[in-house]
């Protein structure tokens, strides 16, 4: 009976203890009373308002502060926030708003027939914001005006990824039995 007395004085010691040694050294630590999301969090106390205390490991091990459901991580903060195009890529930008793009290579002008190609019919695409057109796609297209009426082909490239340029060229030019037909040059 002593025996299990002991014992049973033994766990509930090793308990509290336990507990205090994960307090001293949560305080240890210096754990700040808000850690920016993706930093270290325990039980989820020090973690933002929009955060919540995430990751596998027994109470009081080490976790990461993760964002909630509908918010976004964004310089260190869980806001709302949406898709722009920023220096070319992706990202999310603090503010509620409709997303603005989709991925990276929706952020930079992209030609589907690989740039001035005549001999295929491409559309190049390219974001306002980026690339300054009324419009997001442009594609390739025979006809116009200039010197050679219908047999000029309208061809749409990018120059960079945030210039788009035009080049007007006469299929039969490139080779005398081409002519324009459905946006690229063709051989009669």
């Amino acid at each position: 009976m002593e025996r299990k007395k002991l014992l049973s004085g033994l766990l509930a010691g090793i308990t509290i203890f336990a507990a205090f040694g994960t307090l001293v050294y949560l305080l240890n630590q210096r754990v700040s009373p808000v850690q920016a999301c993706g930093q270290k969090c325990y039980y989820g106390w020090n973690c933002g308002a929009n955060e919540v205390c995430a990751g596998w490991g027994l109470p009081g091990t080490q976790k990461k502060c993760q964002c909630r459901a509908g918010n976004q991580c964004v310089n260190g903060k869980c806001v709302k926030a949406h898709k722009e195009c920023v220096n070319g890529s992706c990202q999310y930008v603090a503010g509620a708003g409709p997303n603005k793009c989709s991925s990276d290579r929706s952020c930079k002008c992209f030609d589907t027939d690989g740039g001035k190609n005549a001999w295929v019919k491409g559309t190049v695409t390219c974001p306002t914001e980026v690339c300054n057109w009324p419009s997001t796609s442009k594609t390739d297209q025979c006809g116009g005006t200039g010197y050679c009426g219908v047999n000029c082909l309208r061809e749409y490239y990018c120059y960079s990824d945030t210039v788009s340029g035009e080049w007007i060229v006469n299929c039969s030019v490139l080779d005398p039995n081409a002519v324009c037909q459905n946006g690229r040059c063709v051989r009669k």
